[in-house]
């Protein structure tokens, strides 16, 4: 029952007064001033306060407590079927099995099989999570034969984008299914989406007068509030991973950043975000980390290091040497089969596309501040040279090692030392031979366009960005075909105006824009 110790008598505990308040007979009733004032002195806060004044707040009991408190790894035993857990797990248990663990600090307990529920596709404007949750209902008792096989076994639930606010439905749902417990997965920016949340309700509950002597709430606060995490790796796939990097680089943090969209959407005020509060920005990406290992120390002028051109390298995809009328009956299994990386399934399209390359190339414009005109996208199949930087003097250097993000990681996480990595040596003597070819603009339409709105600039790139989104998950929801993903892209970019963001606002609306016509185009054009 591991939290983070925020009063001296107890670790992190609410207790919620939408349960004691609901009694019918008047000797329970004159208890509950009594209850609350007990809880209040122990050191627990309570959905009303000791002199029995009820704050619409009974909400926040459930929500916002464990983003803040709770190790990663905890168990938590509670008396509440609707605890929600962004991390550790929480098992509902009788009001015995809660004394007795707040009493002795243990308890003892089964730990039940646990059901795994992965949620596809994206929601309806229209819709509320809850209609997702009675058709996962409807869907088990359907694959299942009518059998509930959920009840008494734990619900990991793998939907990361889901809020407190969201992921609380599922809990609800999770009672109601005689389920022992839910586990959502949550990704970075929707932890820190929700530890925003949990902060504001918790400061409503302080100005409210919801507080006990021992201060539990600012307690809350304050742990919410710490800096205690010195380097961020940014890897949180598209546009989501914006605020939650940007957030990181604002607060100064050593950022390492493998999320190319942050640049790609954002990439003059990111970099401004950079200068102004000192952070030191590491690429992750392994063609980043192989520029940034060949350019000299002040990468940030490379005019005055010399640098003459930075050439990309890519090992051109599932699908290099092959027509675009080949392309046209490509399934997603085989465009997320990447001959040499292991890589999730956007991403994986996006290298098959080639628009990975594409975003690749904006992403290198901004962090080593070059023109687009000076970023070449080179197909080198065997994935051993990672990229390339020439020089005026017509050097040319170069940073080989077999194919494995440990590489790139473990440089940035050192830097500027070496540590190792794990990474087999590279075996030069086993090597036949390094290819290099250029790219088929034909077959491969979408580094095109990308290199396009690079050279256009404005918010060109988010609005590109936005589109392949789109349509990339049009295509691996078989909606659309996958030569058609650049038709999405390029009619968008075609259908909008651009504009100069000069906010993270301005931004999120050309995103906006961007997703809504991509979108309306898929509806027309889908198979």
């Amino acid at each position: 029952m591991a939290a983070t110790i925020i009063s001296p008598i107890v670790d992190g505990a609410y207790q919620s007064g939408c349960h004691t308040a609901s009694v019918w007979d008047n000797k329970s009733k004159a208890n509950i001033p009594r209850l609350m004032q007990f809880m209040n002195d122990f050191g627990l806060i309570t959905a009303r306060d000791p002199e029995g004044k009820y704050h619409a707040m009974t909400d926040v009991i459930h929500k916002v407590l464990n983003d803040i408190t709770i190790d990663d790894w905890a168990i938590i035993i509670g008396g509440d079927s609707h605890t929600r857990m962004s991390k550790g797990v929480a098992f509902g248990a009788d009001s015995g099995t809660v004394a007795l663990a707040l009493a002795t600090g243990e308890a003892s307990m089964p730990i039940p099989q646990s059901v795994k529920v992965t949620f596809k596709g994206e929601m309806k404007n229209y819709m509320d999570f809850r209609d997702v949750v009675h058709a996962t209902q409807s869907q088990m008792l359907s694959q299942f034969g009518g059998d509930n096989v959920f009840q008494g076994r734990v619900i990991e639930v793998h939907i990361g984008t889901l809020t407190a606010d969201q992921a609380f439905t599922f809990t609800d749902w999770t009672a109601e299914m005689k389920a022992k417990a839910s586990i959502c997965i949550s990704e970075d920016d929707t932890l820190i989406e929700s530890l925003e949340i949990a902060k504001g309700r918790i400061q409503i509950m302080i100005d409210k007068g919801m507080d006990n002597q021992k201060q539990v709430l600012q307690g809350l606060i304050d742990i919410a509030q710490a800096d205690t995490t010195d380097t961020v790796m940014a890897a949180i796939v598209g546009a989501s991973g914006l605020l939650p990097t940007m957030a990181a680089v604002k607060s100064g943090k050593r950022v390492l950043l493998a999320n190319k969209e942050a640049l790609v959407m954002a990439g003059g005020l990111f970099m401004q975000a950079v200068a102004a509060s000192g952070s030191v920005l590491l690429p992750i990406d392994s063609e980043h980390n192989a520029i940034f290992q060949c350019l000299p120390s002040d990468f940030k002028n490379t005019d005055k290091g010399g640098v003459k051109k930075l050439l990309l390298s890519a090992s051109g995809g599932p699908f290099r040497g092959r027509t675009l009328e080949q392309m046209r009956a490509v399934t997603p299994d085989q465009a997320c089969a990447h001959p040499n990386w292991s890589m999730g399934r956007k991403i994986s399209v996006d290298s098959a596309t080639l628009m990975n390359k594409g975003l690749e190339l904006i992403e290198a414009c901004w962090l080593f501040n070059v023109a687009a005109s000076q970023v070449e996208v080179v197909v080198h199949p065997q994935s051993i040279i990672h990229s390339l930087v020439q020089y005026i003097d017509g050097s040319v250097l170069a940073q080989l090692g077999n194919p494995d993000m440990r590489t790139p990681i473990a440089h940035a996480l050192a830097w500027p030392s070496r540590i190792e990595s794990g990474v087999a040596d590279l075996d030069l003597f086993s090597i036949v031979q390094l290819n290099f070819e250029k790219p088929d603009l034909t077959s491969f339409p979408c580094l095109a366009v990308a290199s396009a709105a690079a050279r256009e600039g404005r918010d060109a790139a988010a609005i590109l960005n936005a589109a392949n989104e789109i349509a990339v998950q049009a295509f691996l929801d078989e909606r659309i075909g996958f030569t058609q993903i650049a038709e999405v892209v390029s009619h968008t970019l075609n259908s909008l105006a651009l504009t100069e963001p000069d906010s993270l606002e301005a931004v999120q609306e050309s995103d906006r824009r961007g997703r809504a016509v991509s979108s309306d185009y898929i509806t027309r054009v889908q198979r």
